[in-house]
């Protein structure tokens, strides 16, 4: 019995995933999707994923939380005053959401506490780890709305960037952020820089 309800919640979880990118996904396009996400581990009918999907739709509906980020919602949602500099900051380069913006107030005192990070995303940089971060966690939050659990089960990622510390094993999940990624955001960044410094500078002038 046990076994049967954990194969239903990967399945529900990777519905619900899909759902939040595209509402309209049919059935029979869900079906296929999950099964190549699971690489065909568990195979149901259409019929159950059209009835997972309906039984979905009601939570896939927009929260306030999924709106985008402003000074204003830092009143309704107590997000801490010492992480709105902070948000201030990477609002300029990257919108984000409220519910992104309470997991970075959440996960940036934990990152600043981690040499490790502190080592591998030196200045700026750990910023831009902390969104990238925060945006996992705030799907896994939203999921476990979808599928009406009481909280997000967030054991998974806890492990992987702060319980675990041992560097090879954060340098794996670097590999999906970076280099690319990694060099985006510095390029932005410099870019919010340069742009203030000459803003500063046309002031003196």
């Amino acid at each position: 019995m046990r076994t049967r309800k954990k194969v239903a919640d990967v399945i529900e979880n990777q519905v619900a995933k899909l759902l939040l990118e595209n509402k309209k996904y049919t059935a029979k396009e869900l079906k296929h999707k999950v099964e190549k996400a699971i690489y065909g581990k568990y195979r149901f009918t259409e019929r159950t994923y059209s009835n997972i999907k309906k039984k979905m739709l009601q939570s896939l509906i927009d929260k306030p939380e999924d709106e985008l980020w402003s000074l204003g919602a830092c009143l309704k949602y107590h997000i801490p005053t010492d992480i709105i500099p902070l948000l201030m900051e990477w609002h300029d380069i990257e919108p984000f959401t409220v519910r992104i913006a309470r997991w970075a107030a959440i996960i940036h005192p934990i990152a600043t506490t981690k040499q490790t990070l502190q080592r591998m995303y030196p200045g700026n940089l750990l910023t831009a780890f902390v969104f990238h971060v925060a945006r996992q966690y705030a799907e896994r939050e939203r999921i476990a709305e979808i599928m009406k659990r009481p909280f997000p089960d967030t054991l998974e990622l806890d492990r992987l960037y702060f319980i675990i510390n041992e560097p090879h094993l954060i340098d794996g999940f670097v590999s999906t952020f970076f280099p690319d990624a990694k060099k985006d955001a510095e390029r932005a960044i410099d870019s919010i820089c340069i742009e203030r410094y000459s803003a500063i500078n046309r002031s003196i002038t």
